[in-house]
């Protein structure tokens, strides 16, 4: 007698469920999309730190009282210089610079070096200058990067 009512529930279980998969797909290929958008940023950052005339290059080359400026990073990333106690894994306890997606303020530098080890590209250099015994110092690094050596140290700045 009641068939009607049966068939209505069955059609909104239907829709419910084809709902919750249209939903799971879009999930899907957002993290898809993002995934990949991340790993060619990273790369980009990877290549701004290590690559043919990049961060270490420059480094390794650069002249006692020397500046060399560059602009070839990914945008919206941040450089960050690690000299104190804390610092991102990938820098084995050593000075490094980092070059990281977010920023993060305040009391946030566990978070901070949490960002860096698993969403950044990490360069180790032993004769970084020390800036300041906790956030050292970030860059924008789109507004342009100064490297200067002075004393047989690295020094990092905005241009």
């Amino acid at each position: 007698m009641n068939k009607g009512g049966f068939l209505l529930a069955n059609q909104v279980v239907k829709i419910v469920i084809a709902i919750i998969c249209i939903v799971f797909l879009v999930y899907l290929l957002s993290s898809l999309y993002f995934a990949k958008v991340n790993a060619e940023k990273l790369k980009k950052a990877k290549d701004f730190l290590e690559g043919e005339n990049g961060v270490n290059s420059i480094v390794s080359n650069i002249k006692e009282e020397g500046i060399v400026t560059m602009n070839r990073a990914p945008s919206g990333w941040y450089l960050f210089s690690f000299t104190g106690q804390i610092k991102p894994n990938n820098c084995l306890g050593k000075n490094c610079v980092c070059v990281c997606d977010n920023k993060y303020f305040g009391d946030y530098f566990d978070r901070q070096t949490s960002e860096c080890n698993d969403n950044g590209a990490c360069l180790i250099i032993e004769n970084l200058k020390s800036y300041s015994p906790e956030l050292e110092f970030v860059i924008d690094i789109n507004k342009g990067l100064s490297i200067k050596k002075l004393n047989n140290q690295i020094e990092l700045s905005v241009k």
